[in-house]
């Protein structure tokens, strides 16, 4: 909160509505790029 200005109670809608599929990938290709394995596990 304090180096970003993300308040989750006030903006949290806002901020996942603006999240594109484009963000997502280059946040992916970030973390990627540096080697390290990533396991995602979504159930629902």
């Amino acid at each position: 909160y304090y180096f970003r200005g993300f308040n989750g109670e006030t903006t949290y809608e806002e901020t996942i509505k603006g999240i594109t599929p484009a963000n997502i990938q280059a946040f992916a290709k970030k973390l990627l790029e540096q080697g390290n394995r990533i396991e995602v596990v979504m159930e629902p």
